[in-house]
């Protein structure tokens, strides 16, 4: 039983380095690349504001500005490091032993870089593994901080409110500003209709989010329509 056990914790362990090579391979992820436009700045406007209709709106709008300044991460403080780890997933004490070895060796060249966003990244998602969820919010939030042009923390984090802690308007809120960094990003438009669909039970939002996926995303939206297009059936 304790070796079924263990293999059970290598293979949660393996998943998780894998999602973060992915990561950095393809820059897709949901445990979500940096956006290289040319100087665009994405900009959420009207989110929380009330309309003629007494619904609550949200509008994803894109408008012109200046790229983030690259001495960004000079001017704020990064996480402690030396903060303790809290393990409440259920692992193995091997598993648990490797894990800290793992996210030690990740932290250990943050000391001297804290500009290293995949390090902050990786981080979170170790965080997120072992359960120790505010640490995962620390260390995604500010990777987000020191790359505010990047979907990939935003998105994290909306997943991590909405599954985990079980907060929908942070989840919401995430999801709509990795949407303000990532408009080309289909996965993240399918988790946030999947939030209106399932948690605020609210059609006319999730296809809109599905619909804006799309016309954003002409050619990289198979899956999106394919969801719009059966909606009542499923």
């Amino acid at each position: 039983m304790k070796t079924k056990v263990f293999i059970m914790d290598k293979i949660r362990i393996a998943v998780l380095i894998l999602t973060v090579a992915t990561v950095a391979a393809v820059v897709a992820v949901f445990m979500y690349k940096d956006i290289k436009s040319a100087g665009n700045e994405i900009a959420v406007r009207e989110v929380g504001k009330t309309g003629d209709d007494g619904q609550h709106q949200a509008k994803i709008e894109e408008i012109n500005g200046k790229p983030a300044e690259s001495s960004v991460v000079s001017a704020i403080e990064p996480p402690d490091l030396t903060r303790k780890v809290v393990i409440t997933a259920a692992m193995s004490e091997e598993s648990k032993k490797q894990a800290l070895e793992k996210i030690g060796q990740i932290i250990e060249p943050l000391k001297g870089d804290p500009n290293l966003f995949s390090n902050w990244v990786e981080l979170g998602s170790y965080m997120k593994l072992i359960g120790d969820y505010d640490g995962a919010v620390v260390y995604w939030k500010y990777a987000a901080a020191i790359r505010p042009k990047s979907f990939i923390p935003l998105a994290n984090l909306g997943d991590l409110y909405l599954h985990n802690i079980k907060d929908i308007a942070k989840a919401e809120k995430n999801y709509l500003t990795a949407l303000m960094a990532g408009p080309d990003q289909p996965m993240v438009y399918e988790k946030l209709a999947e939030l209106y669909r399932y948690f605020l039970k609210d059609d006319t939002k999730a296809k809109q989010v599905l619909r804006d996926g799309i016309d954003k995303n002409p050619s990289a939206s198979e899956r999106l329509k394919y969801i719009l297009d059966n909606y009542e059936n499923n």
